[in-house]
């Protein structure tokens, strides 16, 4: 009885099953009798092919969107920002219940997956913005309020730095990030604000009405200080720690 075959397994000297029979794998782990159903390696198979056509997918998409970024709007990255983005756009297409898999596209996913990406990690938008900025969506509409600012609020969020003024700027994107040809992203709108030391910006809303259809509308933040230097002039303290930029809304009409 001590090597008794049922079907692929065997009983063992302690009494134990060791084996496979039918859809279980019986093993002896320290004494105790350990099931596991065996997978089904073509159900495995097709599911990661199809994991990694759609990873594929959006792997090739990434780099033409995030050189958009940082070559039209002069964001500053890490060097991660191309695995961090690729995430994105794979949760775009993985995310979507309602195709099935192979036969998704990135404009049916929701745009709102880019909302608080940073562009680079070492400067990242919640350490350098004091204020929020309400965002509402109407019919073919957005209105963005920026509040009252006060430069020295800006100053105490960089307190070894001393500069002279910034420039907030506010960039909406238009994406079609299934477009084959260019351009598939381009900058809708914008908007910049220069603030001076020891100056404040009044209230301003800013509404962008007639937005194009079934595309990504992303609004960019972006951060910009610079000093004035006696020898050089007016100079920006650009640097991998001081260029705050981030994906603060998304949505698609």
């Amino acid at each position: 009885m001590n090597k008794l075959t049922l079907d692929m397994a065997r009983i063992d000297k302690d009494g134990l099953i060791r084996g496979k029979i039918g859809d279980f794998v019986y093993r002896n782990y320290r004494g105790k009798q350990i099931v596991q159903r065996v997978s089904d390696e073509k159900k495995t198979s097709e599911k990661v092919k199809k994991n990694n056509t759609e990873f594929g997918y959006a792997s090739s998409k990434e780099s033409v969107i995030r050189n958009f970024f940082i070559e039209q709007i002069g964001l500053v990255n890490d060097g991660n920002l191309h695995n961090r983005h690729r995430k994105v756009l794979y949760e775009l297409l993985i995310h979507n219940y309602t195709k099935d898999a192979n036969h998704r596209k990135l404009i049916d996913g929701n745009p709102k997956q880019f909302i608080g990406l940073n562009f680079n990690i070492n400067s990242k938008w919640e350490d350098h913005m004091p204020y929020y900025l309400p965002i509402n969506e109407d019919t073919n509409k957005l209105t963005i309020s920026i509040p009252e600012m006060y430069a020295k609020s800006f100053q105490q969020k960089v307190k070894d730095i001393t500069f002279d003024h910034l420039k907030l700027s506010l960039v909406l994107c238009s994406i079609d990030p299934d477009l084959e040809e260019n351009p598939n992203a381009i900058i809708y709108n914008q908007r910049e604000f220069t603030l001076l030391q020891n100056q404040k910006l009044d209230l301003t809303v800013w509404e962008i009405p007639n937005l194009p259809p079934n595309r990504f509308l992303l609004l960019i933040g972006k951060i910009e200080y610079f000093e004035m230097n006696p020898v050089f002039g007016l100079k920006s303290l650009k640097s991998k720690e001081l260029c705050p930029a981030c994906v603060l809304y998304g949505t698609k009409f």
